[in-house]
């Protein structure tokens, strides 16, 4: 969603998803809150994050008509400003939530933790979220039109720096339950975990389509399911996995599995 309206390739969200994390815990554990006010404490910071980068350091760069190379060193730069600013505070060392045990549910022959069919619940609302807003409301048609062709939105009368802004808000609070979710499921975790997890993040956009939300959502199916089922009979290969998908898609279809295109610019402007 981010990468469609900006054409920002921003890099950092390993880092908000660090941040994200922290911040959930800090007001989970430390504040001994509950689990809940965590995951949305988590959500808004990462939404104030993307927008400050933004609004603060990625604008001014375009506005100077930064190329793509320059972009990327600055998302780099803010990758580890940010990663080891939270390091520095929080430290070095290993969290975890102390989550009680799980009661375990068994669905058509599976078994899920009570924990887990959370984790889906918090995934499918995100994603009929992201649905209902680019097809059915006045906002989604603005950011998809803006997606397309800014120029021409703009002459039509669409706000394009406010529909960026808010497409920017909306990904940081998807990067920022990300981060917690990704946390708490996992039994102990460091700070580091964002940029563990990025390379995964990254491979899910370009095999589905960057760009393209639904192509996050199927890409992300795909390099998910696939390293899990790696992951049950050779462990160490799960991201070696994920990567060789990302270069298959590569080789055979460049612009992911959705491909974008005149068709979908065509499909946008006519709604």
């Amino acid at each position: 969603m981010q990468y469609g309206i900006s054409r920002i390739f921003n890099i950092s969200y390993g880092a908000m998803m660090t941040v994200s994390a922290c911040v959930c815990y800090y007001v989970d554990v430390d504040l001994h809150t509950n689990l809940w006010v965590g995951i949305v404490s988590a959500g808004i910071a990462g939404s104030v994050l993307a927008v400050a980068s933004e609004r603060l350091l990625f604008a001014p760069f375009q506005r100077r008509r930064a190329g793509l190379f320059t972009l990327v060193m600055v998302a780099l730069a803010l990758d580890a400003f940010t990663q080891n600013g939270v390091i520095a505070v929080a430290g070095p060392g290993y969290f975890s939530f102390g989550l009680p045990p799980q009661q375990v549910y068994h669905v058509l022959g599976t078994v899920w933790t009570s924990l887990e069919l959370i984790t889906v619940a918090i995934a499918v609302v995100a994603m009929l979220f992201v649905h209902i807003l680019l097809t059915q409301t006045k906002l989604g048609k603005a950011m998809r039109a803006t997606a397309a062709d800014p120029d021409l939105a703009g002459s039509t009368g669409i706000n394009v720096r406010r529909t960026r802004t808010i497409a920017w808000a909306i990904s940081g609070v998807l990067c920022g339950l990300g981060g917690a979710v990704l946390t708490i499921s996992t039994a102990s975790f460091s700070f580091f975990v964002g940029d563990h997890f990025v390379f995964v993040l990254f491979a899910a956009a370009v095999v589905g389509g960057i760009g393209l939300p639904y192509g996050a959502m199927l890409g992300a199916l795909i390099i998910g399911l696939t390293t899990e089922e790696v992951s049950i009979f050779i462990p160490s290969l799960q991201y070696v996995v994920a990567f060789a998908i990302l270069i298959l898609v590569l080789l055979i279809r460049p612009s992911g599995i959705l491909r974008a295109g005149g068709r979908q610019r065509n499909d946008v402007m006519a709604s």
